[in-house]
């Protein structure tokens, strides 16, 4: 398959003061961009990889409001936009090329059709050449919307190639993603209902191996437990997840794998 998920920014207000509140709970490093402090990569766990995600400051720029954000790859953007804008999506940011440090990246920020904010991306190169994939801290990606069922049929299969399976009830209705790169799942389109911590929300969820000390940390360094930690199925799998919001109330979630492989 062609369309996995690949890269995950989180558009913030302080990119300076919230990297210091994700290195001390995830111990993730960062590496300045610009002379502005308005750019923060997010470093893979792989030396000499490019970097997995982006810390980035909101300003009034189309596509740079504040939000969370997965990209999924494609092959060519160029091609991709008109698919996507004949599903009624909208371009929020078009096409544009930037570069963290050695590593080329060609980008577009898109609204789906029930105004949901996704980021799609061309293939990483360094002078020139495609790199891999990095190995990554963010190992589920969920859009939780009013009607996933027609966002489904009519969006988001039509225009990657992924594996989409329903599962949940007939009122709970909860759809899996399969991109093919890896065992486990990659990601899910769920329905709004009332149980806290399921309002509308495009966004990705952080491994971790111990959810409750994470969440412990999460606390101590002035974020917030939106949804406790619970334990649900997952396809074949069996996950515990929780919701977070950090200092300046950006939402992400925590997942730990119980059953399957670790990412």
């Amino acid at each position: 398959m062609t369309n996995p998920f690949v890269f995950h920014e989180i558009v913030t207000p302080a990119p300076f003061d919230l990297s210091h509140f994700y290195g001390e709970v995830f111990g993730w490093q960062f590496q300045r961009i610009d002379d502005q402090g308005t750019l923060y990569a997010i470093r893979s766990s792989t030396p000499g990889c490019a970097p997995v995600g982006l810390l980035t400051k909101t300003s009034d720029k189309p596509g740079f409001s504040q939000n969370t954000l997965f990209y999924i790859q494609v092959k060519d953007i160029d091609a991709f936009l008109p698919k996507a804008v004949a599903l009624d999506a909208q371009i929020v940011m078009p096409a544009t090329a930037s570069s963290l440090g050695e590593w080329q990246y060609r980008l577009a920020v898109l609204c789906d059709p029930q105004g949901n904010h996704f980021g799609v991306m061309e293939p990483v190169t360094r002078a020139g050449q495609v790199v891999p994939l990095p190995g990554s801290p963010f190992d589920f990606n969920e859009i939780v919307t009013a009607n996933p069922e027609a966002l489904v049929a009519r969006f988001y299969q039509p225009l990657f190639d992924w594996t989409v399976a329903r599962t949940g009830t007939s009122e709970a209705p909860f759809y899996t993603i399969s991109t093919g790169q890896k065992t486990t799942l990659s990601g899910g389109i769920a329905k709004i209902n009332a149980k806290p911590g399921f309002h509308a929300y495009a966004g990705f969820y952080i491994w971790v191996d111990d959810i409750a000390r994470s969440l412990e940390k999460i606390g101590l360094m002035g974020g917030e437990v939106i949804m406790p930690e619970v334990t649900v199925p997952l396809g074949d799998e069996l996950v515990s997840i929780a919701m977070f919001a950090d200092p300046q109330r950006n939402r992400l979630g925590l997942i730990r794998r119980i059953q399957g492989a670790k990412p």
